[in-house]
């Protein structure tokens, strides 16, 4: 058990955007089966302690490569970017008047004569701005243009924000 290594290592994977998300979560079952804390219920206090810090550091860094938005940023901070998801904005003016008007939409969908269509139609609109953005990250860091990574994740920060409260939107009106 290494807590040192990176998330990549700690699953026997290459550090690349693009991941085999079934051999991660085969690799999860296998660390999760080895270091389960109840393993070590006869063992010493010091190592129970350290089979639940080290079931924390799998869980986490399972959630971090499960999640393309989580993945990218763990990338970039292993190529030494620094990222500030609560700060990062884009100068993108194009982009950010698309945001505005999607909001805007998204707010009209409640009052619009078919609501779940409405939703539906943004929903997939926002999937493919979604994948577009993520396959621009990969190519930017695939071509190690870390400054270009951190602008498409600056994006992707904005249109997660909306798929999100699609999401928020379509279970406020139709789940009962």
């Amino acid at each position: 058990m290494d807590i040192d290594q990176n998330y990549f290592e700690l699953f026997g994977l290459a550090a690349v955007f693009a991941v085999d998300e079934a051999l991660l979560s085969e690799r999860y079952r296998q660390l999760q089966k080895e270091i389960h804390p109840d393993r070590f219920a006869g063992k010493g206090e010091r190592e129970q302690r350290l089979a639940v810090q080290f079931t924390t550091y799998v869980n986490e860094a399972f959630q971090g490569l499960k999640s393309p938005l989580k993945r990218a940023e763990y990338l970039l901070l292993l190529a030494g970017v620094e990222v500030d998801p609560q700060n990062e904005t884009t100068s993108d003016a194009v982009f950010l008047m698309e945001q505005m008007e999607l909001r805007e939409t998204l707010g009209e969908v409640p009052e619009s004569s078919d609501p779940e269509a409405a939703l539906e139609s943004m929903s997939t609109q926002v999937d493919k701005h979604l994948d577009e953005l993520l396959v621009e990250f990969e190519h930017n860091f695939d071509a190690k243009q870390f400054d270009e990574c951190k602008a498409v994740l600056s994006k992707l920060y904005f249109v997660k924000k909306l798929a999100d409260e699609i999401e928020q939107l379509d279970a406020k009106l139709f789940d009962y």
